[in-house]
C-alpha cells in the first residue's frame, strides 16, 4: 500500500509495481484529528517527460521520469 504523497508506477501488463517515490511530505499533527490534514493529490499530467502532479492545496510538483527528481514548483502555477 502507498503513502500520502507518493506516486506509485505499475506495468500494465504484469500489473507488477516498477518505482515508488514519495512527492511531498503530510506532517500529520496528533492532537488534530487525521483526515482533515490529509493532502491528496488531485491530478496527473505528463508534459515534456515530466510528470506534473497537483495537490488539492493547489501546490504543484514537477517529477522526473527518467532521474525520479521531483521539485516544488510555484503554488497556484505550472
Amino acid at each position: 500500500m502507498s503513502q500520502m504523497g507518493h506516486v506509485v508506477a505499475f506495468d500494465n501488463t504484469t500489473g507488477k509495481k516498477l518505482w515508488e517515490k514519495r512527492i511531498y511530505e503530510a506532517r500529520i499533527n496528533p492532537l488534530l484529528e487525521k483526515d482533515v490534514q490529509d493532502v491528496f493529490i488531485t491530478n496527473l499530467t505528463i508534459k515534456n517527460e515530466k510528470l506534473i502532479i497537483t495537490t488539492e492545496k493547489d501546490e504543484y510538483y514537477s517529477l522526473d521520469l527518467k532521474t525520479k527528481e521531483v521539485i516544488k514548483l510555484k503554488t497556484g502555477s505550472q
